[in-house]
């Protein structure tokens, strides 16, 4: 388990633990840097049994400061059958907005889920100059978002996805100090204040931008939507800042990596196969009326979707939409069967209303496209992944307001043996892939 959190000045970093609230028997002590102003501290424990319960606190030992005791139950060992929930959320933002509902249920509800999964737009600390144009707001708000979550953050894995709002700060007070800009682009503060299994001994990924993890039945790949991959969009606001992307030793490293963590997913172990990131594949949001992709939507399928098929995918969890869409499931714009019991393509869940400072993005259902099975732009909330074995999956959306479900499906699998398919031919990336793929 990786343990994070920030300070106004420089200090030690460490962690006191241990499987009882009264004897914090064990210390580490991790590292700190500071990307401008805040002082990012982390500190990872190794060696920790799964399942099971620990204890800790976190600060200064030289001056014995230290911060409240928290616990956590550490992740389930790779093909541990035991059922549970994730809860999934995307572009959230702050309390004081429309995000304090959503904060308010996975708060309430944060003892029922093993983790949550925050798929990017996560603080919305860019947007903070709409709220106060004439101040530096930026790390006052990343700051204000971490305090808002530390109630289940502090408790649980905190998985997070970078999105378009994690890129830089853009506000005016940025785009006019070539210091500010360069300190505060290329998703700094992102991967400064957080720490996602991408170590060379973890999943072999690219700081907090792609990475993978395995946890009970369930093998989840995190992506990068914003950069590094064919026509990606690398969102770029502040013309102070520097180049956007170049992650994982830039090139094709992101698709390389992809491929060959894909490839190496044991399906008899983790039967379920999951991969999530910030922007959608499939929204009537960017498609047309007959239900192909547009814009960004286009790239994404060109770059990712063959993959998804070839390696049978589950699930594609996103956001970037200020809604909740659900899909049949689909491959190349096409349906084979409206049916969740053993579905031959992946599954695409968009649950992007968790809630922050623009708004509900305001778009309608379109009839004519057939793999658009539910669409709901009117409610904020999050959902939720129950994984109840190797063969059944619940998936349901929550309004934020009542906790009460607006969405809800059963998805079942036959009994996981093999499940790699024929290799499909990616002509968008086949030099960057044959070696990694083949």
């Amino acid at each position: 388990m990786a343990i994070s959190w920030q300070s106004l000045g420089d200090s030690d970093t460490t962690v006191e633990y241990g499987t009882s609230a009264a004897a914090l028997d064990q210390r580490v002590t991790g590292s700190s840097a500071s990307y401008y102003q805040t002082f990012s501290h982390t500190t990872v424990l190794s060696g920790l049994t799964p399942s099971t319960r620990y204890f800790y606190r976190v600060g200064d030992a030289a001056s014995s400061q230290w911060s409240a005791t928290f616990n956590f139950t550490t992740a389930k060992r790779a093909g541990d059958s035991t059922p549970f929930s994730i809860a999934v959320v995307g572009d959230m933002g702050r309390a004081e907005y429309n995000g304090r509902t959503t904060l308010a249920l996975l708060t309430a509800r944060a003892a029922t889920y093993d983790f949550v999964f925050h798929v990017g737009d996560v603080g919305y600390a860019d947007d903070a100059f709409l709220h106060g144009a004439l101040t530096f707001g930026y790390e006052d708000a990343w700051d204000e978002y971490a305090q808002q979550i530390e109630p289940f953050a502090a408790s649980m894995a905190y998985m997070v996805a970078a999105g378009n709002h994690e890129v830089e700060c853009h506000s005016p007070a940025c785009c006019t100090s070539s210091h500010r800009a360069q300190s505060l682009g290329n998703f700094s503060a992102y991967n400064a204040r957080f720490r996602m299994p991408s170590a060379p001994s973890e999943s072999a990924g690219a700081a907090n931008m792609w990475y993978s993890f395995d946890h009970g039945l369930v093998h989840i790949v995190v992506i990068d939507t914003e950069t590094d991959y064919p026509n990606a969009p690398a969102p770029h606001y502040n013309p102070l800042a520097g180049s956007v992307g170049g992650f994982g030793g830039g090139g094709d490293a992101q698709m390389r990596w992809l491929a060959a963590d894909l490839a190496a997913v044991d399906r008899t172990l983790t039967p379920w196969l999951i991969v999530g990131g910030h922007r959608p594949v499939y929204s009537v949001d960017d498609a047309s009326d007959s239900g192909v992709p547009t814009g960004d939507a286009l790239y994404m399928q060109a770059a990712f979707e063959s993959l998804f098929e070839e390696y049978h995918v589950d699930f594609y969890l996103c956001g970037h939409k200020h809604a909740y869409e659900r899909s049949y499931p689909v491959f190349t714009n096409a349906v084979s069967s409206t049916s969740y019991d053993d579905p031959a393509h992946t599954v695409h869940l968009l649950s992007g209303a968790g809630g922050q400072d623009e708004g509900h993005d305001s778009y309608s259902p379109k009839p004519s496209v057939a793999w658009s099975a539910h669409v709901d732009s009117s409610h904020w909330g999050h959902g939720v992944l129950a994984i109840r074995s190797a063969t059944e999956a619940v998936w349901t959306e929550l309004d934020a307001a009542s906790g009460d479900a607006i969405d809800t499906i059963t998805v079942t699998k036959r009994a996981a043996t093999t499940l790699k398919a024929l290799p499909i031919e990616r002509d968008f990336w086949r030099t960057a892939s044959t070696e990694a793929v083949e």
